[in-house]
């Protein structure tokens, strides 16, 4: 009976405080190891202790891990309270106007486990009336990365939906008017200075080519914003070197 019910007993106890209570086995195997005296040769996984050191190192480490969690959950309500406190001061300031409103850009740019702990923490700890969090990412990019976390059969979506009270879908912009709105601030050389390489066919009298030439070529190419505005990084870059040069609009 010993010799099913040990190996048996080890596996429990080692699943039981991993996904259970948030310990690891090394953890365990260190508290059973203290419990036994540091004889490190009995607390391992190859040889265990006997039963009563496993209800110690377990009874350890249940103290342990309600504990900490105890401490953790008066934190969150502590740091609720002073938030509270916080916004009740701010609304009676004359400079200040309520809700407060926190952005958070891009998080589904972030590694999948630091996006969903910030968002596991914004809705832990920032749960209070009048602050709003509003977090602009790419549901379904962030849904998928969160596989790596939990499996490839996780259904990210379903499980990104618990943190968002509401959903905006914002469209793309006009290609042509997003190009217009990065040539706003460009330096350009005399219109003149430009041309098209099909001799004096053509000819303009203002810039409104030139976002109409960009907005073409990134559509044709799948261009996405980003890439268009790096692009036109690299062109206001190259046009501080040819000042004064004929500019070939298509290179």
């Amino acid at each position: 009976m010993k010799q099913v019910l040990k190996p048996a007993l080890k596996a429990t106890m080692f699943g039981v405080a991993k996904h259970g209570l948030g310990l690891s086995s090394d953890h365990v195997v260190k508290l059973i190891s203290e419990v036994s005296g540091g004889d490190t040769g009995v607390a391992t996984r190859e040889v265990m202790p006997n039963i009563a050191d496993i209800e110690k190192g377990m009874s350890a480490a249940v103290d342990a891990a309600l504990k900490q969690h105890k401490n953790t959950k008066q934190s969150i309500v502590t740091f609720k309270e002073k938030l509270t406190l916080l916004v009740a001061a701010l609304e009676e300031s004359n400079d200040v106007k309520l809700p407060i409103f926190i952005f958070v850009d891009e998080l589904d740019r972030c590694r999948p486990d630091y996006a969903v702990e910030l968002l596991e923490g914004i809705k832990h700890l920032f749960g209070v009336p009048g602050v709003y969090f509003l977090v602009a990412t790419n549901m379904n990019q962030l849904g998928e990365s969160t596989k790596a976390i939990y499996g490839a059969g996780f259904d990210g979506h379903r499980y990104l939906k618990r943190f968002f009270d509401m959903e905006y879908f914002l469209p793309l912009p006009n290609s042509l008017a997003y190009s217009k709105s990065l040539f706003l601030n460009v330096p350009l050389p005399p219109v003149g200075l430009f041309y098209t390489g099909f001799g004096g066919s053509i000819s303009f009298e203002n810039y409104d080519f030139l976002p109409y030439i960009f907005s073409t070529c990134a559509d044709h190419f799948g261009c996405s914003l980003r890439d268009q505005f790096q692009a036109m990084k690299i062109f206001e870059a190259a046009l501080y070197s040819v000042a004064n040069r004929r500019i070939h609009i298509h290179c």
